[in-house]
């Protein structure tokens, strides 16, 4: 009698190669993360995230004057600005975090971060003086801003807003849709430290 032993050499299926796309936007840089054999490109997929991040800092940014929000804030009048409807959403989000956080959140601080330095302005040759910082501050507050489905209007014609604490996490939110949108399930998407993931590695 002769016996005889089969062995099955078993090899799990290849792990798909990951891709990693990276570039610079608002100010900062960007990681994205993905499985490649989804969806089109590498290349073609950087050049549709480029094109959304383009889009959101021309529509959001403080330091590009021609971009909309800094015509919103060049916009010395209590008449309604008509809006994009991506910033009435990052302007409707940034209201509910701040009634959330109880005004810890305010996107209209523009004026104060600008007085010392940190905005798209020089930075100042002196520290302000309290008088300075006091009028200012009359300058802002959430309660001053109103937002429609289409348009915002400034309750003081002085208001300014800086969407910087959140027009980021914006644009993580638009690249991870677009890449779901190309059917990937597992991805990394971050800029500037705001991050958003899915599924696994």
């Amino acid at each position: 009698l002769v016996m005889c032993a089969i062995i099955y050499f078993v090899q799990k299926p290849t792990t798909a190669e990951d891709i990693h796309l990276s570039g610079a936007t608002m100010g900062t840089t960007y990681n994205v993360k993905y499985h490649a054999g989804v969806g089109p490109s590498a290349e073609e997929t950087q050049r549709q995230i480029d094109a959304l991040l383009v889009r959101v800092n021309k529509l959001m940014s403080t330091y590009d004057p021609t971009s909309e929000l800094s015509l919103f804030n060049a916009h010395q009048s209590s008449e309604p600005f008509p809006l994009s409807s991506e910033t009435i959403i990052v302007l409707k989000e940034a209201q509910r975090l701040g009634e959330l956080s109880e005004g810890v959140l305010d996107v209209t601080v523009g004026p104060l971060v600008n007085l010392w330095g940190f905005g798209p302005q020089a930075r100042p040759d002196k520290v302000p003086s309290e008088q300075t910082v006091q009028l200012h501050k009359q300058q802002i507050g959430l309660d001053k801003l109103l937002v429609s489905d289409e348009s915002a209007t400034k309750l003081n014609p002085n208001l300014y807003v800086d969407l910087s604490t959140i027009a980021k996490g914006y644009g993580v939110d638009v690249v991870a849709e677009l890449l779901a949108s190309l059917g990937h399930t597992d991805y990394l998407v971050e800029i500037g430290g705001e991050m958003r993931v899915a599924g696994v590695k």
